[in-house]
């Protein structure tokens, strides 16, 4: 009796969510819509562009990928701050058709279109900051970052590293990309099954070498140890690569997977209605029997990534209040496993 009222009280708030702003928004809002797409890149490129002109740009600090190699150019080209910012872009911006081409043929129309979309949107961000009254000097921060406070820069790097990262994660959770060599990152993720913030902190690690040897090695005439080792700088750059692969894998977990063991006596309907769902992924269907009830029931086990996981766990619980669900980690799955579309 009580078990019905509670199920009555739970239908009544699902009704009225149905009529909410909040449903609006989660209907049209998600990411599978191409609105919602569009508004993840969006934010994406803002945190980018708000974490590159305000934090990484002012400290020095290379960044990995097609961003750190335009970086050194930039800097090579001008060296007054906010010329090498305007160089920048512009360089960022005629360098990706490469790898755009390489995009469309080897990833897919969407998701280079929803990577071009980025690309534009932070080149207009960017100008629309710099043109804002007192703005740019407000960029430059001079006074606070030519004060030579080693644990400001330290810190800075990070903070800026942690919403570059955000940024990232958000057009790949759009279903695009920041562009440059996350083209090419992405396609070997998928090709090796590997966690993408992984791949890119190889790839940036090593563009990030490359880079400090034209700007310390090649141009300056340092020894490649002090140019490495004893530079602040550079060891700012290593901290930021590092950070922002870390805030990649940590908002788009793309590769980490769970296990579902649940404990139903709907599993048929259970299954059904995830394979309507589209639910990418097969299930295990077992005959369980109580241990004090002695009761028959299922026992359904499906492996999923962790970013299906909230959405398929509250469907479960839509289907069949009265599961019992454990949630597991899965370290590795060997065999064939089908992964949702980028």
């Amino acid at each position: 009796m009580e078990q019905s009222k509670i199920n009555k009280r739970r239908k009544r708030r699902m009704s009225l969510k149905n009529y909410s702003g909040f449903a609006f928004f989660k209907e049209h809002m998600t990411k599978k819509t191409w609105l919602g797409r569009v508004t993840y890149v969006f934010i994406g490129a803002l945190l980018l562009t708000f974490s590159f002109d305000y934090f990484i740009h002012p400290t020095g600090a290379i960044n990995g990928g097609l961003s750190g190699f335009c970086q050194v150019l930039a800097n090579l080209i001008s060296s007054d701050p906010v010329n090498q910012l305007n160089f920048y872009w512009i360089l960022y911006f005629s360098l990706n058709v490469p790898l755009i081409i390489f995009g469309f043929i080897k990833i897919g129309k969407q998701f280079t279109i929803l990577s071009i979309i980025l690309i534009v949107s932070q080149n207009i961000f960017h100008f629309i900051i710099i043109n804002i009254p007192h703005m740019s000097s407000f960029i430059v921060m001079k006074d606070v970052y030519n004060s030579n406070l080693y644990l400001w820069e330290f810190l800075v790097t990070i903070f800026g590293g942690i919403i570059y990262g955000a940024g990232i994660a958000f057009a790949f959770l759009g279903g695009g990309s920041s562009g440059g060599t996350d083209y090419i990152t992405t396609f070997v993720s998928v090709k090796k099954g590997k966690p993408i913030g992984h791949v890119m902190k190889y790839i940036n690690l090593g563009i990030l070498l490359f880079a400090v040897m034209i700007n310390k090695v090649i141009i300056g005439h340092d020894n490649l140890f002090d140019a490495i080792f004893k530079e602040t700088l550079v060891f700012l750059s290593i901290i930021l690569v590092i950070v922002v692969t870390m805030s990649v894998d940590r908002w788009y977990p793309r590769y980490r997977k769970v296990t579902l063991k649940i404990t139903t006596k709907k599993s048929d309907l259970l299954i059904r209605s995830l394979i309507l769902k589209g639910y990418p992924h097969g299930f295990t269907n077992i005959d369980i029997t109580g241990g004090y009830s002695r009761k028959s029931a299922k026992l359904v086990v499906t492996t999923l990534t962790l970013m299906e996981y909230k959405s398929i766990l509250g469907h479960i619980r839509r289907v069949d209040p009265d599961s019992f669900i454990t949630v597991e980690n899965a370290r590795e799955t060997i065999g064939r496993y089908r992964m949702p579309k980028v």
